[in-house]
């Protein structure tokens, strides 16, 4: 008698394991849906391209800033106060 009650034990446990699978299966499924339908719909990767543009047009002003302060730093060697660099910079933008 004791046989009997394990094998339905163990098979409405394979049944239960593989009803939770399906049904992980179909989360998944519209979770991936949902994603996908809100990144191309949502402009997510267009957002994303033009933060890459405006970080490397920021980069590029860096770099010609500080070319141009250490260029003019050098032509009048003297030392640069946070006044002096703050008019210069303005006065490039």
């Amino acid at each position: 008698m004791k046989k009997n009650r394990r094998k339905n034990t163990t098979t409405s446990n394979q049944g239960i394991t593989l009803i939770a699978l399906i049904i992980t299966i179909i989360v998944m499924l519209i979770l991936v849906g949902v994603t996908i339908n809100v990144a191309l719909q949502g402009g997510l990767f267009t957002t994303a391209k033009e933060a890459v543009k405006q970080t490397q047009i920021a980069q590029v002003k860096e770099m010609i800033v500080s070319d141009i302060l250490t260029k003019q730093t050098q032509k009048r060697r003297r030392r640069y106060n946070k006044r002096r660099v703050k008019r210069d910079i303005r006065e490039i933008f």
